[in-house]
């Protein structure tokens, strides 16, 4: 059921491992730190974002269906299968009423804006007003002759809308309890309600395929949008009131301009129902959740589909964005919960706590608790708690870059916790950690002289520090959203700073000055770089274009455009002549920084590519896609010099060895590939993490490499200058184990460093454009070794083994024989 990808696809930032059944809604706290979401085993789980430790564990009596936090945070409610009602004090997590009433499960439960009263919904047709502090039920709202499906507070707390299986919508006075208007018009069940922000319509969406507006003061039909072709799921405004967005039964998604009441954009990417919309808090992208087990992120002005993540293993029930548009969260059938960041899709970790489905989660207003619902029990995650770090031990909340000090002597590390530490590489000690920032570090650089280390942050600062004695030297502000990509010039002189903002900020290093704002981007500033002599600077942003910046003037000297997705990585030549840029539209493209102007556009890439790098003596530019390939360029021709296959899963990271000896490449499965560039084949496997590597980083000496991900890890490849071929390493094996070793069967070989593989025996190490290397696999059933064998044979033009094995592949179930095949046959033709 996984739709054709339209858009980037993107790994999870977390995935959150609660149930072993269905998990149905998630919210965060107003302020992003706290996660919430329930499960059908009786439990509401409360989880911290900073720590992802579990705060509190409250007992129920029945299945939890539905979470809410009070506005200010200080309640949360529980609405269960039985038709029950908890409230709890969340200053101490003590159950402070337990509310009858329903007779029936509690279908929704919504709080007034200032907090002060709570409606639920139920199964047996009646909705219930209750007051938040007292616990005492105000009024019981009858008139449905249904299942209230739906419930909406208007924006200033007077006008409760109701929505039902009996196609009727209801608008109640709140103060008095009555029946303000009765809105008939929908033909079929009336799913979903959303009151527009300035308070004056009304949107509903219906099994009649049909949204219609009414005035929200007088009930009165205002108009009624056609388009949909089946039910009608979800309907939810934009923060401004601008944009309407609905999706349906079949997939589809629209957005409306509430200004003509007219269709503005059509989503077209999921192919089976979408239950779940979220716009992001600055209306730029909007969320879907679907059947097809897929989230969608699509741009709000444009309608372009920005990201299509998978992951899941069943239908998305929720989707909700956190306060700061930085992460989304998923809830799904399949038991599990999973975060992803908006910006980068990074996993961060899992959270573990129920056996059965999680029916509801929500923040608490001040961001300090996550809550979520699911079996007899709720629980509380206290997001506040802080880890230690300590000699490259695992970090709790993620590594999310490393840097070398030029002279290598020094690495440092910026963590999810808000922390930098400093380390020495000799001895791998922590030399001291950096605190100072209140939100996640997002990006470190070295000064030029190595004295100076700056860190961007999620809190919006950055912070320039000392090096040899850990002072906070100055904290930089001025933007307004987070601090995405950091850059010195080269003369160390200017720092310049990118953010979500949209913004690029250039700073005087000594005196902390800003000195100017470029602005220009429509988007994300995704990434920096200053030309050899700091006269230029390049900035990408997800905007899809580059800009050339006059470092004198200040002034925009040139946008460079032609990408049609996400613009991945900006690199500048080592002679300072040649830009080069890469995208998910499959594509690099090189410019010459002179003229401003496109010189070639390399098309190998069958996959999204996802990084680059260039040899130090730049005549080698090494790419690296979603679908596991690496390309190798001739940066005088920009003809593939050769390509590499090894990683089973995307490629994350390329990086060149100062030598320019070996190239590093790290993957979405967790290991590292060290490649031997004068050999063509793979000289050393690392497979020590077990995250998703999220930086490498050889030392000036290229005797260290450092990689980054749950934990920091420093490699000596020293002995990888050893030159000893395939070939005597197998029959030195064959002497050490009295093995026979065939092209077949590949038994365990050398036993090497122990800090490159830690003591662990490797097996021999054939090339992976060798077939050799897969046989073994293919030939036990792994599909992903059926293919790259194909992939060989083809190349070498052994079509009919290419064949065989793209066969096989399709006949186990292989998503890209077919293609594979179909590609085989247009070349044999």
């Amino acid at each position: 059921m996984t739709p054709k990808n339209s858009g980037k696809t993107l790994p999870p930032k977390e995935t959150l491992n609660c149930s072993k059944n269905q998990i149905s809604n998630t919210a965060f706290s107003p302020d992003g730190k706290t996660l919430a979401f329930g499960a059908s085993e009786f439990t509401i789980s409360l989880w911290d974002l900073e720590t992802m430790k579990l705060r509190e564990s409250l007992e129920a009596q029945a299945t939890v269906v539905s979470v809410q936090f009070s506005p200010d945070g200080g309640m949360l409610v529980a609405g269960g299968l039985d038709g029950s009602l908890r409230l709890w004090d969340m200053a101490e997590y003590v159950e402070k009423s337990n509310l009858r009433g329903h007779h029936a499960s509690i279908m929704q439960i919504v709080f007034s804006a200032d907090g002060k009263i709570m409606a639920s919904a139920g199964l047996d047709k009646t909705i219930r007003l209750w007051d938040t502090f007292s616990g005492q039920e105000l009024a019981i709202l009858k008139g449905h002759t249904a299942s209230v499906r739906g419930l909406s507070f208007s924006p200033y707390n007077k006008t409760l809308a109701s929505v039902s299986l009996d196609k009727i919508v209801r608008l109640w006075n709140v103060n008095t309890a009555s029946v303000k208007a009765i809105l008939k018009g929908h033909e079929d069940y009336v799913n979903c309600v959303a009151f527009s922000p300035d308070n004056k319509t009304l949107a509903t969406g219906s099994g009649d395929t049909t949204i219609r507006l009414w005035n929200a003061a007088s009930g009165k039909e205002r108009a009624v949008l056609t388009g949909h072709e089946n039910s009608v799921f979800s309907v939810v405004f934009s923060s401004d009131g601008r944009v309407l967005a609905s999706a349906d039964y079949d997939g589809k998604i629209k957005m409306w301009d509430m200004d003509s009441n007219k269709e503005k954009t059509k989503l077209k990417g999921h192919n089976d129902i979408v239950l779940c919309l979220d716009f992001s808090p600055e209306d730029t992208m909007l969320a879907s959740g679907s059947v097809d087990m897929t989230i969608r992120l699509w741009e709000v002005a444009t309608g372009r589909e920005k990201a299509m993540w998978e992951g899941h293993n069943h239908v998305i029930n929720d989707v909700t964005f956190s306060p700061h548009g930085e992460t989304l969260a998923a809830a799904s059938d399949d038991s599990t919960i999973k975060l992803w960041d908006v910006f980068t899709g990074l996993q961060k970790m899992t959270l573990p706590c129920q056996k059965f489905s999680v029916t509801s989660i929500e923040y608490s207003p001040d961001g300090r608790i996550l809550a979520t619902a699911g079996d007899p029990t709720f629980k509380f995650w206290d997001m506040t708690t802080k880890p230690q770090n300590s000699q490259f031990q695992s970090y709790d909340e993620g590594v999310l870059c490393v840097t070398y000090s030029p002279d290598g002597r020094l690495l440092a590390t910026a963590s999810a916790d808000k922390t930098i530490t400093l380390w020495d590489v000799a001895t791998g000690r922590a030399i001291r950690t950096y605190i100072g920032h209140t939100e996640t570090v997002k990006t470190i650089v070295f000064s030029p002289d190595g004295k100076t280390l700056a860190s961007g942050s999620v809190d919006k600062t950055i912070r320039l520090w000392e090096v040899t004695t850990g002072q906070n030297k100055t904290i930089l502000k001025g933007h307004q959203q987070i601090v995405f990509s950091l850059c010195f010039s080269p003369d160390g002189k200017t720092l310049a700073s990118g953010s979500v903002d949209k913004t690029i900020r250039l700073w005087e290093v000594t005196t902390g000055q800003n000195k100017t704002i470029l602005k220009g981007h429509q988007q994300i500033v995704f990434s920096l770089c200053f030309s050899p002599d700091g006269k230029t600077l390049v900035s990408s942003s997800w905007d899809y274009t580059i800009k050339l910046w006059d470092i004198v003037s200040h002034k925009e000297i040139a946008t460079l455009e032609g990408h049609r997705n996400l613009i991945t990585k900006v690199l500048i030549s080592p002679d300072g002549k040649t830009l080069v840029s890469s995208s998910w539209d499959k594509t690099i493209k090189v410019w010459d920084l002179v003229t401003a102007r496109e010189k070639e556009t390399l098309s190998s890439h069958w996959y999204k590519v996802n990084t680059m790098a260039y040899s130090p003596d730049g005549k080698i530019l090494a790419s690296a896609d979603a679908g596991t390939e690496i390309f190798l360029w001739d940066t005088t021709t920009w003809q593939v010099l050769r390509s590499w296959y090894g990683h089973t899963k995307s490629v994350t990271n390329v990086i060149f060895s100062p030598d320019s000896m070996f190239l590093a490449s790290a993957s979405w499965e967790t290991s590292i590939k060290l490649w031997d560039l004068n050999k063509r084949q793979i000289k050393a496997i690392i497979n020590d993490h077990e995250k998703v590597i999220s930086s490498l980083a050889f030392s000036p000496d290229g005797k260290t490499l450092a990689s980054s991900s749950d934990n920091v890890r420093l490699y000596d490849i020293s002995l990888l200058y050893q030159t000893i071929s395939i070939q005597n390493e197998i029959k030195n094996a064959e002497c050490r184990y009295n093995l026979k070793l065939d092209e077949f069967e590949l038994k365990p070989l050398l036993s090497t460093s122990d800090n490159l593989y830690r003591n662990e025996i490797q097996p021999p190490l054939w090339p992976r454009q060798h077939p050799f290397h897969w046989l073994a696999k293919a030939k036990a059933g792994n599909i992903e070794a059926m293919i790259q064998l194909g992939i060989i044979y083809h190349r070498d033009g052994e079509f009919d083994q290419a064949r065989h094995w793209y066969d096989k592949a399709q006949q186990a179930g292989h998503p890209d024989a077919r293609n594979r095949l179909d590609i085989l046959e247009a070349t044999m033709n």
